[in-house]
């Protein structure tokens, strides 16, 4: 465009029908790049659509919940009674700190493939919004070379009928003439005057019979009857065989219209596929942020048993943990991790009715099994 607008629909249309040749097997590979590249997409889709890294978030966080949920402070209480005698705070402070450090190690770790597991979620959101656009694109690109093509076909259609083959004009010109032409002058009669004439000759012929004294009237000369016609069984034997009125000139579709009707039922596919990348991406929506709250529970959870516990800085020489302050950081971090893996399993079951499924096989496949 001169004015540095974008190009219209029709403008573009018009771009396409230009480029277009007049060869017939150009129908075959009509829009290919378009088509390849949607083709290519909505692969893609499916296979973005068919995989992700839920189920293995989802067990991460169900394995770190476990192991901060089986450190209980109340094992930092000596046991009552006989029992206690041989049992002191510092025993259990020292068997609590251990088992502390283990779980504080495996949140560590945990924490970072939480981070990996997250970022490959948001990367997948990126993916889908990618590919929303690029099939976006695709069905613009579809519309265009549709209306092309179909503008292609109509201008190359013929809008004059068939004409009639030679070899059928000849045959029609060497046909006999169905009935001779009547003399001029001279008129047929019709039926109703020849059927009054023959009742006519009847009546006098009788009542010459009757009169003997009545002059003999002529010998009337009754014309002979006409032999029936000929069936079509002699005309065949006597010609020896009838000819076949001409076939019908039939004309093939061209390559073009198959390929706008594949290319017409690939848009289809296009445009149903929109809404889906929208729900997974929907789907996903909430799990990021879950996911990251649960990271910064174990960071906080860890540094704060780690300070409750007499680990962070210089060493005291006499701890007294706080048993409620323990308490209640860990069901914090539970209560994250436990939201976190709801999101993930809502996530999944929303994935699994978006995944398309294949067909059950039939029974012939069933028996052949």
């Amino acid at each position: 465009m001169t004015d540095g607008s974008p190009p219209t629909a029709s403008d573009r249309i018009a771009a396409i029908r230009a480029a277009m040749t007049d060869d017939a097997e150009a129908g075959a590979t009509f829009a290919e790049p378009v088509r390849a590249s949607v083709e290519a997409a909505l692969e893609r889709l499916n296979a973005i659509g068919a995989s992700g890294p839920h189920a293995e978030a989802a067990t991460l966080l169900a394995h770190l919940r476990d192991r901060v949920s089986g450190l209980d402070p109340a094992r930092l209480e000596p046991r009552r009674g006989l029992g206690g005698l041989f049992d002191s705070r510092g025993k259990r402070l020292k068997a609590f700190r251990s088992a502390y450090l283990s779980a504080a190690d495996a949140s560590a770790s945990g924490a970072a493939d939480l981070a990996d597991r997250s970022g490959a979620i948001a990367r997948r959101g990126d993916d889908l919004e990618a590919l929303w656009s690029q099939l976006r694109t695709g069905v613009t690109d579809l519309d265009d070379h549709i209306g092309a093509g179909r503008a292609w076909l109509a201008d190359r259609a013929a809008p004059a009928p068939n004409p009639v083959p030679p070899e059928a004009a000849a045959a029609f010109e060497d046909a006999p003439e169905a009935a001779a032409e009547t003399a001029p002058g001279e008129e047929d009669p019709g039926p109703v005057e020849a059927q009054a004439d023959a009742e006519a000759s009847a009546e006098v012929l009788a009542s010459a019979a009757e009169d003997d004294s009545a002059p003999a009237l002529p010998d009337i000369e009754t014309a002979p009857e006409p032999s029936p016609a000929p069936s079509v069984d002699e005309t065949q034997t006597e010609a020896g065989s009838v000819e076949e009125p001409p076939a019908a000139i039939t004309t093939l579709p061209h390559p073009l219209e198959a390929r706008l009707e594949a290319l017409a039922a690939l848009r289809s596919r296009t445009v149903a596929a929109l809404p889906r990348i929208r729900a997974l991406q929907n789907a996903d929506h909430a799990v990021p942020a879950a996911v990251a709250s649960a990271r910064e529970g174990l960071e906080a959870w860890s540094a704060d048993w780690r300070d409750a516990l007499g680990l962070s800085g210089r060493k005291p020489k006499k701890v007294r943990p706080d048993t409620a302050r323990l308490v209640e950081s860990r069901d914090t971090l539970v209560a994250r991790l436990s939201a976190a893996e709801r999101a993930l399993a809502s996530a999944q079951a929303r994935l699994a009715e978006l995944t398309p499924r294949s067909p059950p096989p039939a029974a012939e496949d069933r028996a052949a099994a």
